[in-house]
């Protein structure tokens, strides 16, 4: 990944502020409330999955493009048995767009000269890539579903190379592109349906045979009214929302007399970016010093009063902290923190999910107890989203969707209801 990196020297009282770039107070509920409905199209996509009553008993050997560019042009039909090898994983790469920007930065190096109180730090700028999602099993018809990506062969990474055509255009119109990706046919997996759990065959090169299915033609519209260009063109193998008919496509392995699955070797890496998403309650946003005391609480954070910078977007900011974690903000309300980690190396793993964790906590202790000096009202930290729900409690003991947020969200759109115990794994 490239990155590039300058040098910054301010000294004393000629620190260059504390914010740089436009700041926009926007709606804590909107910006949660998007994202919960995104997650609820995933839920009733996955839920829809239709049963397969019609089969083809030949077997046909095919990879990954071949079996949607086949089936969405009718060469294949529903119930059509296919034998495929591929990577299956639970993990499936999502766009954040509150908390997105083409280009992040991080602190690094920060040295005090306690003789000239000259304060230096590195700044780089790198690529930022999109997090991973795992989304929990789907009851349906009173049974548990798992939901899988198989991805080709030669995947390797769920980091994604710059696509400079993208950055050119970027560069001219910031509001122009969703992402400067360069989406190929490895990050466009086919998903997968099981009633069985497959934890033992992730996270590896398998050869599965299984029956062509779809979903519910009729939420097909979800992907073009709530979905980004950057979702749409990760999932373009399983939905194709502006085809005349056939619309989706998954592989089926619930009919246990057609279905199979043999594991080959495991990857020894596999390079991804993990995520959580947590906001605060009560914060005093009408006191002009909010930002700075949330700036001071950030763990590592620059000694100069620099705590927030905005180099490529201007409504988002990025805190300034010598910190593997990046944590970035749009309001200083919403919160986004992620740390780029190996999914398959497990001591690696391991630390950075720790490191994310000590991160959070003491940012969030932090700002609870600075907030005690300007404020008498107690200061809340509700987790909304994560990268894998099961997780969810490692960051906060009530797990996530647990605010007033979501009981305002809730009485708008009861619907959501469903989605949340989904969300939270109550009933999965």
């Amino acid at each position: 990944m490239k990155k590039n990196t300058i040098n910054v020297e301010t000294q004393g009282a000629n620190s260059p502020g504390i914010v740089f770039g436009d700041y926009n107070q926007t709606s804590i509920i909107s910006d949660i409330e998007k994202k919960l409905l995104t997650f609820s199209n995933f839920y009733n996509l996955f839920k829809s999955f239709k049963t397969v009553f019609k089969h083809y008993f030949d077997n046909i050997n095919i990879n990954i493009s071949d079996i949607s560019d086949r089936y969405f042009s009718h060469d294949l039909s529903i119930g059509q048995q296919i034998s495929i090898k591929g990577f299956l994983s639970k993990y499936l790469p999502t766009y954040r767009s509150k908390f997105y920007t083409p280009f992040s930065n991080k602190t690094r190096d920060i040295k005090i000269n306690v003789i000239t109180n000259r304060v230096s730090w590195k700044v780089e700028s790198f690529q930022t890539q999109l997090p991973v999602q795992v989304f929990p099993p789907v009851i349906i018809d009173g049974k548990q579903n798992w939901i899988y990506f198989l991805y080709p062969e030669d995947m390797s990474s769920f980091l994604m190379a710059q696509d400079n055509t993208k950055v050119s255009k970027f560069n001219k119109d910031q509001e122009a592109i969703d992402d400067v990706f360069k989406i190929s046919s490895v990050h466009q997996p086919l998903l997968v349906i099981s009633n069985i759990n497959l934890a033992n065959e992730i996270e590896r090169i398998v050869k599965i045979t299984g029956t062509l299915s779809c979903i519910d033609e009729d939420l097909s519209n979800i992907f073009l009214d709530d979905f980004s260009q950057t979702q749409r063109t990760i999932l373009f193998n399983s939905f194709r929302p502006f085809n005349e008919d056939r619309t989706s496509l998954c592989l089926d392995l619930r009919d246990s007399h057609r279905s199979r699955i043999s594991t080959f070797h495991s990857l020894e890496s596999l390079p991804a970016l993990i995520y959580a998403e947590s906001h605060f309650e009560n914060l005093p946003i009408e006191n002009e010093s909010f930002i700075k005391i949330m700036g001071e609480s950030l763990p590592k954070a620059l000694p100069t009063g620099l705590y927030w910078h905005s180099f490529n977007s201007p409504n988002i900011f990025n805190g300034s902290c010598d910190s593997n974690v990046s944590i970035s903000t749009s309001d200083h309300v919403n919160y986004s923190y992620s740390i780029q980690t190996d999914l398959k190396n497990r001591t690696v793993f391991s630390q950075n999910l720790s490191e994310l964790h000590m991160f959070i906590n003491s940012f969030r202790q932090n700002a609870q107890n600075k907030m005690k000096k300007i404020s008498p009202k107690e200061i809340k930290n509700h987790f909304d989203f994560v990268y894998d729900y099961s997780k969810s409690k490692l960051f906060h003991p009530e797990g996530v969707l647990v605010s007033k947020e979501i009981q305002s969200i809730l009485k708008k759109n009861e619907h959501c209801s469903e989605t949340i115990d989904w969300m939270k794994n109550v009933k999965g």
